[in-house]
């Protein structure tokens, strides 16, 4: 997944929401970095009049993107994205609780906190969520003047920001359709990353063995199904396996290859292949 990473990611936003990230517990995060109590966030707030998310990943050389759904990303090279969220004008809880503004003034002592996204758009016709969990401002939200189609500038608010992985777990974001059972209550508060995995598995299909420098193809079936996997071989110098499971043997001996749900690591399968001489 390595080539896109120059990828852009730009969404026109229904629906936005802002929450405060109040508390963040290293001692929990040592202890169990997928402890979801580590991180203490605000209610949602929402802001009204949104336009646009611009995001573009900022990683070096890693095979997860971090527009690619990931839930879970344990790849410290992971830098997650920057970008730009426009909107017609930021509610006033955004300076209070999160730049920590008394009265709208900036104060020099003061450093604005870490904050979730939460947005609705479209793809394909289809409705997602989708949150962002942890962000931080790369400048003090400002107006920007905006032409579309030769009419008139129209003002509006922008914010610049860093979306970063989270300590401890790694989590950059996670997206839920329509129909999805936490899609409803997505806004009541900000989703863990346990409520997006309830129920899911893997099963793995295909031919145990494979010769050096020949190919087979492995098969995951998901729950629920349709789900995005991400593939890894255990032992690259015995077999190496793509994006697709198509499994190429190295060298003989035997390999662990690994299939994972891309929106929860947490869950996945493995198989054992035997690489045997041409």
């Amino acid at each position: 997944m390595g080539k896109n990473k120059n990828k852009k990611y730009r969404s026109g936003v229904d629906l936005l929401y802002f929450a405060p990230i109040l508390n963040i517990d290293y001692d929990k995060i040592d202890a169990d970095p997928a402890d979801e109590t580590a991180y203490t966030y605000g209610n949602w707030f929402r802001a009204r009049g949104a336009q646009r998310i611009n995001l573009a990943n900022q990683f070096s050389s890693n095979r997860i993107a971090a527009d690619n759904n990931a839930s879970y990303v344990n790849q410290k090279k992971n830098n997650g994205y920057n970008g730009s969220i426009e909107l017609t004008t930021l509610p006033p809880q955004f300076y209070t609780d999160i730049c920590l503004m008394k009265d709208f003034t900036e104060t020099d002592d003061v450093v604005p906190l870490g904050f979730a996204v939460g947005y609705e758009y479209k793809e394909e016709g289809v409705k997602c969520r989708r949150v962002l969990y942890h962000n931080e401002l790369t400048q003090l939200p400002g107006i920007t003047h905006t032409t579309e189609s030769g009419e008139l500038a129209i003002d509006s608010d922008s914010i610049s920001i860093n979306t970063i992985p989270r300590e401890g777990d790694r989590k950059i974001t996670s997206v839920c359709t329509e129909g999805d059972p936490i899609f409803n209550d997505f806004f009541n508060a900000v989703p863990k990353p346990s409520d997006f995995t309830s129920g899911s598995s893997i099963t793995l299909s295909g031919d145990s063995t494979v010769e050096v420098g020949e190919t087979i193809t492995l098969t995951a079936v998901t729950v629920p199904s349709g789900k995005a996997v991400t593939w890894s071989s255990l032992d690259e110098d015995n077999a190496t396996v793509n994006q697709y499971g198509v499994v190429t043997g190295v060298a003989k001996g035997t390999v662990t290859i690994k299939c994972e749900l891309t929106e929860d690591p947490a869950t996945f399968n493995t198989i054992t292949i035997n690489v045997t001489e041409a």
